[in-house]
């Protein structure tokens, strides 16, 4: 256990490495600085394993460090699981990941929300474009339209409309896959005898 515990320590500072490193990326200066290129060397090479997935990127957004570091939480959730349980179960590995698994999912079911929300806000109150509602209407108009596209296949539909059924949709959506993933999946796998 005492190894387990210290592989998961090692395994939980890498990540708050790699959460530096990608916050370093947002300020240029301090990304090209000495530190940057040497928290560049330690964290890229892992960071660029999951570079090569291209679900991953979403126009420009960019969804491979969050997923990097979900992927090293995981392994901490599961090294603390076996540490505090003092068993190695598939069943608590298997509820482990759906709930990290869920923690990803949820955070990007938020900010599409909250982004969607705030741009129907925006197109509402505001009717000039800026090249900021530009550029965030690059990233979700894909997303709004083929939601709505499947409910209403040959209508045009406005803008706004089209945010407030992709709106509703996430939400609903959002819980469905919460009742499935921690209501029922994960507790079934905790109750697994192996």
């Amino acid at each position: 256990m005492n190894i387990i515990s210290f592989v998961s320590t090692i395994v939980s500072f890498y990540t708050l490495i790699l959460f530096v490193r990608v916050i370093l990326t947002w300020v240029p200066s301090l990304e090209y600085s000495k530190f940057g290129r040497i928290l560049a060397s330690i964290c890229d090479p892992y960071l660029n394993l999951f570079k090569k997935i291209r679900f991953l990127r979403v126009g420009t957004l960019d969804f491979t460090p969050m997923v990097a570091m979900g992927v090293l939480v995981l392994v901490s959730s599961i090294l603390q699981s076996i540490i505090r349980t003092q068993r190695v179960s598939v069943g608590i590995i298997l509820a482990t990941i759906v709930s990290l698994c869920w923690s990803i999912i949820h955070t990007i079911f938020v900010v599409l929300i909250i982004v969607l929300l705030v741009r129907l806000i925006v197109s509402i109150f505001n009717k000039d474009s800026s090249p900021i509602w530009n550029q965030i209407d690059r990233i979700v108009s894909p997303v709004a339209y083929n939601v709505t596209k499947k409910i209403f296949p040959k209508k045009f539909i406005k803008y706004q409309t089209v945010l407030i059924f992709t709106i509703f949709a996430l939400i609903i959506c959002y819980i469905i896959l919460e009742i499935l993933l921690l209501g029922v999946i994960a507790n079934l796998f905790i109750k697994l005898p192996f």
